[in-house]
């Protein structure tokens, strides 16, 4: 079973919900610390949620697509650089998309997302 389309996920509606479900349940966090970071987690998650939406309800109303595919905003290590830093004695992987050392255990480019 791979991936849903878009159109057949959870919509933003229902993720604005299960965020609101979870601010609910997260007063029922016996440990303060534990209970006002997960407060501030979907406090924030919701609060992107809502500012997607009147974001794409602009872009839509002027009829401007939602995004525009960018190309990377970070430079990349020359390969001399690159080298350089691979024969350090470091270890793990780097991406071949922005050169950035990456986790082996990690599929993909935690900088950029780029898939192994």
């Amino acid at each position: 079973m791979g991936a849903l389309p878009v159109s057949e996920g959870p919509s933003l509606e229902e993720f604005r919900r299960w965020l609101q479900e979870e601010l609910v349940m997260a007063d029922s966090i016996k440990g303060k610390s534990q209970r006002e970071n997960r407060r501030w987690q979907l406090e924030s998650a919701l609060q992107e949620a809502l500012s997607f939406h009147a974001s794409v309800s602009r872009l839509q109303a002027a009829e401007l697509p939602l995004y525009e595919e960018a190309a990377s905003v970070r430079l990349l290590a020359t390969e001399e650089e690159a080298a350089s830093a691979k024969s350090d004695g470091s270890e793990g992987d780097y991406c071949v998309k922005c050169d950035e050392s990456m986790d082996s255990e990690l599929e993909f480019c935690p900088v950029c997302g780029h898939f192994k």
